[in-house]
């Protein structure tokens, strides 16, 4: 088991049961008390970055071609998309962490202009009409939102290049 001060990769300290631990790429910030391990490189977003009816832009993995996509935070919970339209798999969004209509009640595809619905990504407006957004499975706990251990990067970023 990790100790406090045993360094992995750059500046990160492994995330271990009742040590100080510093969070993924906040080196200065430290928490004490984890119950489980986190492994950084499936870190989505801090929680506390991604506010209520919000959008947040992620991407997991390294090189040319890591997987992009996109976070909402809903009353209910947290929903995970592929940064992708199903009809042209163009990227949704032109700004960085710009996925949603100006009301914020859709995601918008800023490339034609289909529009999506925030709880199921299903469209229900524009060319792609019925189609939806592949989804990615998350887990939220107080530190942030997570990719789902289950999922497989490499896999999934196979996919969706």
């Amino acid at each position: 088991m990790a100790k406090l001060g045993e360094i992995i990769g750059t500046d990160k300290l492994r995330l271990c049961s009742m040590d100080f631990v510093r969070v993924a790429g906040h080196p200065a910030r430290a928490r004490r008390g984890h119950s489980r391990m986190h492994d950084p490189t499936r870190l989505l977003c801090r929680l506390d970055e991604l506010p209520l009816g919000g959008c947040r832009e992620f991407r997991l993995g390294e090189g040319d071609w890591p997987l992009r996509g996109f976070v909402v935070r809903l009353s209910d919970g947290v929903r995970a998309y592929v940064n992708r339209c199903p009809h042209l798999h163009y990227p949704l969004n032109y700004l960085p962490d710009e996925f949603l209509t100006y009301d914020r009640l859709l995601i918008q595809c800023t490339m034609h202009g289909a529009l999506f619905e925030k709880e199921s990504g299903l469209c229900v407006y524009g060319p792609c009409l019925g189609r939806s957004l592949p989804s990615l499975p998350v887990r939220v706990d107080a530190d942030g939102v997570w990719l789902a251990e289950d999922a497989d990067v490499g896999a999934l970023r196979l996919r969706y290049v």
